[in-house]
């Protein structure tokens, strides 16, 4: 025979159950609400962005930082979406240090699969990119070194040619080069031998493979003669912090708009992969480290 009490003992718990269980749901769900619209959360994997993120970093991005947008890829499942843009207030500005898709080797039209990075941006759209000696100039004026950036003191000589660099076929190297002019939306150039190499590997990615095509002093855009190419997207010129250790838009190309995914602002936890002591591999000092 049950008791009242033990009656109102079971009611009890199965009402702390329920609760118990609801707030797990509800946690789960607030989660996912973030992770596909305001923040994303990422493990630096990598040195290329030494100093300014180390080997083992957390990180959270923002990706309300420059628009409001359907999630690209469903959290936990990897299924990518179509993007569609709900609203833009703001576009990335040089020395922000973006998250985005990695669009894809220089001779490749697309990543092979779905990649994140971290660079900073050098060029926005519409700006010459040129690097001289290692130093970077972007519309003619020095850009200042980021301060926790590495590079060797000693470039590498103007008369090496980089095999590896974007575009395919120019006489550039990391420490030497351009000048390159980032696309903006609607920036118009004129087809020329020069225009055709820098630009077609992008124009290609706009409309598709093969696209483009010089064939006895004619350019083919597909079986149509142009002579000049609007671009259909805004683009970015990033680097690592860690310039000679860094695979960035010096050796795959430019990242489109669409591609980026949100600005990194802070570190929220560091681990030393290389201890083996638990508590000393913790970066204390690194928590809650904001990234500039």
């Amino acid at each position: 025979m049950v008791t009242p009490d033990q009656k109102s003992t079971e009611k009890k718990n199965t009402w702390e159950l329920k609760y118990l269980l609801a707030l797990l749901i509800t946690a789960f769900c607030v989660t996912i609400l973030l992770k596909l619209f305001f923040i994303e959360a990422f493990q630096i994997p990598t040195s290329s962005m030494e100093n300014t993120l180390l080997t083992g970093d957390f990180i959270i991005v923002n990706k309300l930082s420059y628009q409001l947008e359907t999630p690209k890829v469903i959290p936990y499942l990897g299924i990518s979406l179509p993007r569609w843009l709900i609203v833009d207030w703001a576009d990335p500005k040089r020395n922000d240090v973006i998250c985005f898709i990695f669009p894809g080797a220089r001779n490749e039209m697309a990543s092979r699969e779905e990649t994140y990075y971290l660079k900073r941006v050098i060029g926005t759209p519409g700006d010459t990119v040129q690097i001289n000696s290692a130093v970077v100039f972007v519309n003619r004026q020095m850009m200042p070194i980021p301060p926790k950036a590495q590079f060797n003191e000693q470039s590498i000589d103007k008369n090496m040619i980089d095999r590896r660099i974007f575009p395919e076929g120019f006489p550039w190297n990391e420490d030497n080069y351009g000048s390159f002019v980032v696309p903006r939306k609607e920036m118009t150039i004129a087809l020329n031998e020069k225009t055709y190499a820098l630009y077609k590997q992008i124009i290609e990615r706009e409309n598709g493979k093969d696209c483009l095509i010089y064939n006895n002093g004619w350019y083919y855009l597909y079986d149509k003669i142009i002579t000049r190419y609007a671009f259909k997207n805004d683009y970015y010129f990033v680097m690592g912090d860690n310039r000679n250790n860094s695979y960035d838009s010096r050796f795959w190309g430019l990242v489109p708009r669409d591609n980026v995914i949100g600005k990194a602002v802070f570190v929220y936890f560091s681990l030393d992969q290389e201890q083996t002591n638990v508590f000393k591999a913790i970066r204390w000092k690194r928590i809650f480290h904001t990234i500039k």
